[in-house]
């Protein structure tokens, strides 16, 4: 759908429970260039997107950030 829609964007697949707490180590928050945060899958990959934005330093500044939705997971609860 991104390609598609000639969006620009960064693919990340996740590679454990902890990816994407590891991930916000080392991006630069203050100066990131992501505008929005897509998460593709289900309710585990979003929870842990969620955590670990309510859990960061920065958080009131990602708090800010959108975060849109693509079903993927086992059940799609989401």
């Amino acid at each position: 759908m991104l390609d598609f829609s000639s969006i620009d964007y960064e693919f990340y697949e996740t590679e454990s429970a902890q990816f994407i707490q590891e991930f916000f180590q080392y991006v630069d928050v203050v100066t990131m260039p992501y505008t929005d945060f897509v998460v593709i899958g289900g309710d585990g990959v979003f929870t842990q997107l969620l955590n670990t934005i309510m859990t960061h330093k920065h958080k009131n500044r990602l708090i800010k950030v959108p975060i849109g939705i693509m079903p993927g997971g086992s059940q799609n609860a989401i």
